[in-house]
């Protein structure tokens, strides 16, 4: 007998279900077909049962409406007969237990004639499909009757055959289901209930005993371990760069800030993971990463928790391989009430391992629950057809099923005719660095090609032949659609061109950087250089956004120039070549802004309007930042600063730390950059970033701070933003773990003492603040003459300034450690250090009670070392140390009155 399973409407916000079957250009091509609104579609064998015992197998697309499922023939020709099953007729809704891919819809008696007694239905994705299938059942049901009602799922044998074999967990553990995937843990794992299930929820908990360091240290099971899953919704390919998820790095970044914003956490692990199993035979690419955090959730130990976060991504998901999937498992512990509880501190890194291995191995076995699931290569080969699909896309379909664009059009003839034409270009100026290069390409023309096409010139194959899409569009005169349609055509085979040109047809052995070269080092004449020039022209494609208005070859120059006044979008893979080989910066040279040393005003433009622009990507405005930041000589800093500060404004966690360390090249002795800074509101992005807690993110943003702090108006504008409780917040969340912040306490100390060269900042912070304390106990963790230890000595000279009771309360705590350093011969080598401590040697010199114990912990034998080392040479240190050496003497000769 058939067991009720009680199911509402689905939960909101809850992912929803795998879209490579809501692809919305075929859901518009059956929508043709059924004349009705569409959510959902799937390749399905259906059996059609009209009268009892009768079975018509089908191989159907099973689509999912507001109001009916219909049943679309194989060939997409029409609705089957008998296809249209309204919800209202829907009996039941049965699952088979022997297996994940049988449903039996039965309808009721006054069904239409022309519809099936009983439907099965076999399909790879069961739960979607019941998903989808319950929504539009629901909805149907209120539309009609006003009221909430219960979808009819059953579950019972169908006594058909029974589940495909599928790897069982390991011993001690079990797999858990949520949605349409699965992953193991240990047995001892349960499904903490939330307010609309009692299972299935995505958390799970289990005692910290289940960890055999923890097994014989805690008898009580009070300790949990937390886990729980979270599943994206799914986003098609061409929609990841909009969202800015074009990696999963980006995802990681938005995990990492969300989960470090309103506690002290340290990162301990941030970087790729490579996921190790394949459960399910699933032709996606996955990749993942992992990030490992410790917090206190509250002051004191007891309240420590560690985070283990594994994100994963399923990229080119079955059956369309034009979507891509995230998701995110979390462990976490509180190994502070462990420890309180009875667990010895030195098996913490024990524990710290163990829940790590466990979210590895959760990651690992992660899979959806589909078996073997099957592809549609004929929609597939109709969207490579269509140059749907981006470059990394292209690639992986090519190696991986072997399909690539070809069609009507042909588009992988004229893509090795458009190859072999640049190479003729190159061997006719013998440039081209591997002839037998050009055989290869020959013998593949010449097997597509006829005699009279295979010398088709890569200008004319472009901008004529490949024009217009074979298909798809009316014939005749083109209206404003058809335009439209034309011009982003031209665009996807100028892009698709790129990809082929770049390695997509011949590897690593010819790419676009072979042409560009070649270019940039005069190694072809004037004529074919124009050549050249008018292909990455077309390759780099820049046009208006206005898709209405067709590219036009104005040449690469003007091209480039063009984008100085109007928004265009561009080919970002081209573009970022371009850049990278130094061939744009070569071909914008100014009359006016040329400097030998740096680059022109025109390049500089061009970069800043890259920086700006929503048409780049992530990789391109890294790329550019890189390259600011490797400029020795940046002579035109303040014509790029309004395209770093814009990413400082708006970009994600990446950029802005990119953004932030070209800016602190940009700054480094450059007045008109710091004014320019200053004048536009840095202080307060500044401020902004180090609310972020990213220690990235800070380190680069005080590394600013330190330039920006070095003239008197720019220090007032800093603090007038609340730099100093900002700047405290993190000394305070941060001074008892330098073992974790030792680069952000470095430079935090350093932008804390040049705020106090301002007597009232140094005065406030020292009535308002216990810096000093906590200054103390970054110097006592410091690595002795380190660069941290260098900076807080700093800080130290500078906060006792001015200061006699600073100066004796300093006096206590350093001079003795650094006296007996400064014995030390090899210490002295580190030169900033030990101008550092000199310099706060003779401030707290001042104090008598200072200078005498100087004296007592061994000043004249560092005297001594002091006087040999190579420091003595140095004027202006000499003459400190004479200075110190003096006053010592002075106030000893008085004590001895």
């Amino acid at each position: 007998r058939a067991r009720r399973v009680g199911h509402t409407a689905p939960v909101a916000g809850a992912a929803c279900p795998p879209a490579m079957s809501a692809d919305a250009k075929m859901l518009a091509v059956l929508v043709q077909r059924t004349k009705s609104e569409l959510q959902y579609f799937e390749h399905v064998s259906a059996r059609l049962e009209f009268t009892p015992g009768t079975l018509t197998p089908k191989q159907v697309y099973l689509c999912i409406g507001k109001n009916a499922i219909w049943l679309v023939r194989q060939n997409l020709s029409r609705v089957l007969r008998g296809g249209e099953i309204e919800y209202q007729y829907i009996e039941k809704v049965v699952e088979d237990r022997q297996n994940r891919t049988e449903i039996l819809i039965a309808l009721s008696r006054n069904r239409p004639q022309d519809c099936p007694l009983i439907l099965h239905v076999t399909s790879e994705h069961r739960a979607a499909l019941i998903n989808y299938m319950s929504i539009g059942y629901l909805t149907d049901a209120m539309c009609r009757m006003g009221k909430v009602v219960t979808f009819p799922k059953f579950e019972t044998d169908l006594n058909t055959k029974k589940e495909v074999t599928v790897i069982r967990p390991f011993e001690d553990y079990q797999a858990f289901a949520c949605q349409d995937y699965e992953f193991f843990l240990k047995s001892d794992f349960k499904d903490v209930p939330n307010a609309v299930s009692k299972t299935k929820t995505g958390s799970y908990e289990a005692p910290a005993s289940i960890f055999p360091g923890v097994m014989s240290n805690v008898q009580n099971n009070s300790v949990k371990v937390h886990a729980s899953v979270h599943i994206y919704a799914p986003v098609p390919l061409a929609q990841l760069h909009a969202i800015g998820r074009e990696h999963i790095r980006w995802l990681a970044n938005e995990y990492k800030q969300a989960m470090i914003r309103d506690q002290v956490t340290y990162v301990i692990r941030n970087g790729t993971y490579l996921k190790k199993m394949n459960l399910s035979n699933d032709m996606a690419a996955w990749s993942a990463w992992e990030i490992i955090l410790k917090a206190e959730e509250k002051a004191g130990s007891e309240h420590q928790v560690v985070t283990v976060v594994m994100l994963l991504r399923r990229q080119y998901m079955p059956p369309l391989c034009d979507a891509v999937q995230d998701f995110a498992l979390i462990l976490k512990c509180k190994v502070g009430q462990l420890q309180s509880a009875g667990l010895d501190t030195r098996k913490t890194f024990s524990l710290e391992e163990d829940l790590r291995h466990e979210a590895h191995l959760a990651a690992d076995s992660f899979r959806s629950q589909a078996q073997n699931m099957n592809l549609y290569p004929d929609l597939i080969q109709a969207k490579l057809d269509a140059l749907l699909f981006d470059e990394e896309a292209y690639g992986w379909l090519a190696s991986r099923l072997r399909l690539k664009p070809n069609g009507v059009l042909q588009l992988e003839k004229y893509s090795w005719m458009f190859l072999k034409g640049i190479m003729r270009i190159l061997r006719d100026e013998n440039a081209l660095a591997n002839p037998q290069l050009w055989d290869e390409a020959e013998q593949h023309v010449q097997s597509f090609a006829s005699k009279s096409e295979q010398d088709f010139d890569p200008v004319h194959i472009a901008t004529k032949l490949l024009r217009r899409p074979a298909e798809g569009l009316p014939r005749g005169e083109p209206d404003k659609r058809t335009l439209c349609s034309m011009n982003d055509w031209h665009a996807r085979v100028a892009k698709y061109l790129a990809f082929c040109v770049d390695g997509g047809l011949m590897g690593n052995k010819f790419t676009l950087s072979e042409i560009i070269s070649n270019l940039a080092n005069s190694n072809v004449a004037v004529q074919a250089q124009n050549h050249l020039m008018a292909i990455l022209d077309f390759l780099l494609h820049i046009r208006p956004k206005d898709i209405e208005i067709p590219w036009d070859g104005k040449g690469l120059k003007n091209h480039l120039l063009y984008m100085f006044v109007v928004d265009c979008t561009f080919n970002d893979r081209v573009m970022q070549v371009l850049l990278e080989l130094g061939y744009a910066r070569m071909i914008l040279p100014s009359g006016s802004g040329k400097n030998e040393q740096g680059m022109s005003g025109e390049y500089a433009e061009l970069l800043n309007k890259l920086l700006m622009s929503n048409a780049a990507s992530v990789n391109l405005k890294a790329s550019i930042c890189r390259q600011i930041i490797a400029e020795k000589e940046a002579v035109t800093g303040h014509t790029l600063c309004p395209g770093l500060v814009h990413l400082m404004r708006v970009s994600g966690l990446f950029l802005r730390t990119y953004a932030c360390a070209a800016l602190v090249n940009l700054s480094q002795a450059k007045a008109v950059v710091k004014d320019y800074l200053m004048s536009h509101g840095i202080a307060e992005i500044c401020m902004q970033q180090l609310r972020v807690k990213d220690d990235d993110l800070v380190v680069y943003t005080l590394m600013l701070l330190v330039h920006l702090t070095k003239l008197v108006h720019h220090r007032r504008i800093i603090r007038e933003a609340g730099a100093i409780p900002v700047l405290y917040d993190i000394l305070s969340a941060s001074y008892a773990a330098a073992k974790y912040r030792r680069r952000v306490l470095t430079e935090l100390c350093s932008v804390l003492g040049q705020m106090c060269n301002d007597e009232d900042t140094r005065e406030y912070i020292c009535t308002n603040y216990r810096a000093l304390d906590c200054m103390y106990v970054v110097f006592k963790s410091a690595t002795p003459a380190s660069k941290l230890m260098s900076k807080v000595i700093f800080a130290l000279k500078q906060l006792c300034a001015n200061s006699l009771e600073n100066k004796e309360q300093v006096g206590r705590e350093v001079i003795k450690d650094v006296v007996t350093l400064l014995k030390e011969k090899e210490r002295l080598e580190q030169r900033d250090w030990a101008t550092n401590t000199i310099m706060l040697l003779l401030l707290l010199s001042i104090s008598k009670g200072n200078c005498l114990l100087i004296e007592d912990s061994g000043w004249s034998d560092a005297y001594k070392v002091l006087q040999a080392s190579p420091l003595a040479s140095l004027d202006a240190t000499r003459d400190r140390i004479d200075s110190l050496n003096t006053r010592i003497r002075r106030v000893l000769e008085h004590a001895q009155r």
